[in-house]
């Protein structure tokens, strides 16, 4: 069905505009495997990974989501990062416009959480290093 959130409310409750605790919408998280293909800063906040899908026809652009890992996996996903990096995008939506990102050869892989449905990726951060 690809509903992004459920509304759930008080019985018998009327809807009145703007924020109250008799309606509440409760989002539809999943969680996913992507490949990491590059890294943002994110002035301010946790810098992003930039994160894509394998498909038939090879790697296609998930979307960006928070780097908000564990201490260790956090060390473990930079220090890696690093060794991987390259000068060019591999994913060719990534090559258009002046992105402020580095790019890595696509061999980590990474498990995030995210809203369920839609083709990219929404209020996305990665959970895990898939080994």
């Amino acid at each position: 069905m690809e509903l992004e959130g459920i509304v759930s409310k008080h019985a018998g409750s009327l809807y009145r505009s703007g924020r109250s605790n008799a309606w509440l919408k409760t989002k539809c998280m999943t969680e996913s495997e992507f490949v990491v293909v590059g890294m943002e800063a994110n002035p301010g906040g946790a810098p992003f990974a930039l994160l894509a899908r394998e498909e038939e026809d090879g790697l296609v652009y998930a979307g960006s989501a928070f780097v908000t890992l564990g201490a260790a996996d956090r060390d473990r996903f930079w220090t890696t990062t690093e060794a991987l990096r390259i000068p060019k995008a591999v994913v060719a939506e990534l090559r258009k416009g002046k992105r402020r990102a580095s790019f890595v050869r696509p061999e980590l892989r990474v498990r995030a959480r995210h809203l369920k449905g839609g083709g990219m990726l929404r209020h996305a951060s990665l959970t895990s290093l898939v080994p």
